[in-house]
């Protein structure tokens, strides 16, 4: 084997092995969990998120989240002084800028 054609299989195994790497990040990344938060009562909300708040008017306050395990163990949900506050913990890592994942669906 010439070492050219030897250059171009290591080459071709590592872009390989980055693909494989990618490819499992992302789909990890894609798992969809539900989760539900105790709140107490409030009359006004702030949203520092994004994803979509369907909103449903009722006579008890609950708030649940819906989406990407990332943004979901990330969301951070309080109550202070009558004021429902949605933020994030921290800047979610995105590889390659793959929004898809991403997906975030909180029900108040």
């Amino acid at each position: 084997m010439t070492p050219i054609m030897k250059h171009l299989v290591f080459t071709n195994l590592l872009i390989f092995s980055f693909v494989l790497f990618a490819n499992n990040a992302c789909a990890q990344s894609n798992r969809i969990t539900n989760r539900n938060y105790d709140v107490t009562a409030f009359s006004a909300m702030v949203s520092n998120t994004v994803g979509n708040i369907e909103y449903t008017p009722s006579s008890h306050y609950s708030v649940s989240a819906e989406g990407n395990e990332e943004m979901v163990n990330n969301l951070v949900v309080t109550v202070q002084n009558s004021q429902l506050n949605l933020s994030m913990k921290k800047n979610l890592k995105r590889l390659f800028g793959n929004r898809r994942s991403g997906k975030l669906v909180i029900r108040i």
